[in-house]
C-alpha cells in the first residue's frame, strides 16, 4: 500500500514479500515482530507471528509480511497485546476501522470511527471513536484514494501506535459490521441506495456516541451506560472523555398535542437534549415548533428517513383520544407498533410510553396500583393496553432497549381541546356560563392531573442518565375526591372568585353498581423519581375559572 500512496508511505504498515523479508534479515536489517498472511487470506484465517529470524525460516508457502501495528503505550490492550506476540499470537484488539462514504464526485459524506475488538478477524465489540491523530491521517489519505476514483464506502483499518496512526488494510466496499453501524446510527447502505438510485444527495449520517456494539449470533446496539466494563474502555480509549457530551436525541410523538406541545417547549428551553418530532403533520408541527432540530411526518417514517439508531429516547405521546371513532383508535395501535417494534430493532436507547389509567378499567378497590392486574373495557384502554404488552413482548426479544411504561390519570387543565371534553373542565364552564353544577352520583372517587405536571413527570424519567429495563408507574395526583366534594369545590371557587354569580347545585341519585370510581395510585413514581405534583384541585379550578 505505501508504494501505492509514496507521499502519505509514513501511513501504512511496511509490507515485503518473503523474499524481501529473507533478504533483510540476511543483511540485518528487518524489524521483528512481522504478522506472516496470505495475500488472499480473510478473517484472519492462516496469520502467523514472526519474531525471529528461526520463525522467518519455517515460512514455506508465499505469505505476504506486514510490521506489527502495536496498540499504543497508553492504550487498555497495549501490555496484553505485546504478551501475545511473544507467545506467537495476535491479539486481535485495540483496532480502529474508519468507514467513509464519498458521493458520485469523490467528496466525502460521512465518516465513522470504531474501536474494535475481534474474534477471528470479525469484529465482536465496537465502541464510537474520536482521536484526533486519527481524524488528521485520514485527511491527508483522502486526497490520494480521490485520484484513484473513490466513490461509495471505503473501510480502512489500523492501530493507533506511538507513531501514530498506522494502516494495514484498505477495502473499498460495505464491511462485516455495516448492519450494526446502521443500527448504532450510521447507516450507510441506505444513504448509498438514495444517492445511486435516485439521484438524491449522499446525506452523511453519525455513530450514536452513547451506544456500543456487539455481533454473537445477532447484531445488538445497547447504551454504553448498561454495561459497566465498557464505560470504562470507553473512558479509557478517550482519556476520561464523557460518551455523554454531546446533546442525547429525543423523538416526541404527538408533539402538537397539549401534552406534547408542553414537553418539546420544555425541553427546547432546557437545553440538553437535541429535540426531534414525529407527527402527521410536518406543517403543523414546524408552526407550533419552530426551534427544533428535525420534524418528521409519517411519510418520513415509512420511506426510512426517520434514523432510528441515532435516538436516545423517544416519548410516546401519539394517541387517539378516548372520544375518538374505532378507526382512528385502530389506526393509533397499528403506528404504535410500527414505532416500538422499528425502534427495537434499530434503536438501544428509552422507550417512555405514554399509557392511561383506563388499561385498569372500572375494578373495584380504587386507588388501583400497578400490581393491579389490567381489565381495559373501552377501545381507547384496550389500545394502551395492547401497546403495553407489545412493548413488554419486544423487551424479551430486543433486551437492549429500555421500556418505561407511564399510566397517567384523567388529565385536565386550562387547554382548550381539554376544556371541551374533561369532565371537570366542562362542569367548571357550565358553573360559569349557566350557574349550575350538575351531578350524578356524588361518592364516586375521582382523581385529576394537571397536563403541566404530566409534563414534569415525563421530563423527570427523560432527564434519568441511567436506563431502567422495564418498569410501569402510575402518574397522578396523590389525593383523590369524591365527586360531590369536587362539586362543592367547584361552586366554592366560582362564586368566590365572581361574587356576581350563585350556583345552583343538582344532585341526581342513581344506583349503587353504577357509582364507578376512578383514581390510580402514583406512589411508586414519586418515590423513584422524587416527583410531586405541584397543581392541586384547587388551582386547577382557579386555573379553569380564571
Amino acid at each position: 500500500m505505501a508504494e501505492s500512496f509514496p507521499t502519505v508511505a509514513d501511513l501504512f504498515v511496511k509490507s515485503f514479500t518473503l523474499v524481501e523479508a529473507r533478504d533483510l534479515a540476511a543483511s540485518g536489517k528487518l524489524l521483528y515482530p512481522l504478522i506472516a498472511k496470505p495475500r488472499n487470506g480473510y478473517a484472519s484465517r492462516g496469520i502467523a507471528i514472526v519474531n525471529t529470524a528461526s520463525d522467518l525460516e519455517k515460512i514455506d508457502e508465499p505469505l505476504m509480511l506486514q510490521e506489527v501495528a502495536i496498540p499504543h503505550s497508553d492504550d487498555p490492550f497495549h501490555i496484553d497485546y505485546v504478551k501475545s506476540l511473544q507467545d506467537g499470537k495476535n491479539l486481535q484488539a485495540a483496532e480502529i476501522s474508519v468507514q467513509l462514504l464519498a458521493d458520485k464526485r469523490g467528496q466525502i459524506k460521512a465518516q465513522c470511527i470504531t474501536y474494535n475488538k475481534l474474534n477471528n478477524g470479525v469484529p465482536i465489540e465496537i465502541l464510537p471513536y474520536e482521536n484526533n491523530t486519527v481524524n488528521g491521517a485520514i485527511l491527508r489519505l483522502v486526497p490520494f484514494l480521490q485520484k484513484k476514483g473513490l466513490q461509495g464506502p471505503i473501510n480502512i483499518q489500523g492501530r493507533l501506535t506511538d507513531k501514530g496512526f498506522k494502516v494495514f488494510e484498505i477495502n473499498p466496499r460495505f464491511t462485516g459490521i455495516t448492519g450494526l453501524r446502521a443500527a448504532m446510527g450510521f447507516n450507510e447502505v441506505e444513504s448509498c441506495i438514495r444517492h445511486w438510485s435516485f439521484g438524491k444527495s449522499l446525506e452523511g449520517s453519525a455513530l450514536n456516541p452513547r451506544i456500543f456494539g456487539i455481533r454473537q449470533t445477532a447484531n445488538k446496539a445497547i447504551h454504553i451506560s448498561r454495561n459497566k466494563r465498557v464505560e470504562r474502555l470507553y473512558r479509557k480509549i478517550h482519556g476520561d472523555k464523557e460518551y455523554n457530551k454531546e446533546k442525547p436525541i429525543v423523538l416526541v410523538t404527538g408533539s402538537t398535542g397539549t401534552i406534547g406541545r408542553n414537553l418539546v417547549e420544555t425541553l427546547l428551553q432546557q437545553g440538553e437534549f437535541e429535540v426531534w418530532t414525529l407527527d402527521r403533520s410536518k406543517e403543523t408541527a414546524r408552526n407550533i415548533h419552530y426551534a427544533v432540530n428535525s420534524v418528521f411526518d409519517w411519510h418520513d417514517f415509512e420511506s426510512g428517513v426517520l434514523n432510528f439508531g441515532a435516538i436516545d429516547k423517544i416519548v410516546h405521546l401519539a394517541s387517539a383520544r378516548p372520544f375518538h371513532e374505532a378507526k382512528e383508535i385502530a389506526d393509533s395501535l397499528t403506528k404504535g407498533m410500527q414505532i416500538f417494534s422499528e425502534y427495537a430493532a434499530h434503536g438501544s436507547g428509552e422507550i417512555i410510553y405514554a399509557s392511561s389509567q383506563s388499561v385498569y378499567g372500572n375494578q373495584p378497590g380504587t386507588p388501583w396500583t400497578e400490581d393491579l392486574t389490567p381489565q381495559p373495557t373501552t377501545l381507547y384502554g384496550q389500545l394502551k393496553f395492547a401497546l403495553e404488552q407489545h412493548l413488554e413482548g419486544l423487551r424479551k426479544v430486543h433486551p437492549g432497549i429500555s421500556t418505561v411504561i407511564l399510566r397517567i390519570g384523567a388529565v385536565t387543565g386550562d387547554d382548550t381541546t381539554i376544556c371541551q371534553h374533561e369532565a371537570l373542565a366542562r362542569l367548571t364552564l357550565r358553573a360559569i356560563q349557566e350557574q349550575v353544577v350538575e351531578i350524578y352520583g356524588g361518592r364516586q372517587v375521582l382523581a385529576r392531573i394537571h397536563y403541566r405536571d404530566v409534563v414534569s413527570g415525563i421530563l423527570q424519567v427523560i432527564n434519568q442518565h441511567s436506563y431502567e429495563n422495564h418498569s410501569v408507574y402510575n402518574l397522578s395526583m396523590k389525593e383523590a375526591h369524591t365527586l360531590h366534594d369536587i362539586a362543592v369545590k367547584v361552586i366554592e371557587i366560582v362564586e368566590s372568585s365572581k361574587p356576581e354569580k350563585s350556583i345552583s347545585f343538582i344532585k341526581h341519585d342513581i344506583e349503587e353498581d353504577k357509582l364507578k370510581s376512578y383514581a390510580i395510585d402514583p406512589t411508586c413514581f414519586m418515590s423513584k423519581y422524587n416527583w410531586r405534583p405541584k397543581y392541586s384541585l384547587s388551582d386547577i379550578i382557579k386555573e379553569l375559572v380564571s
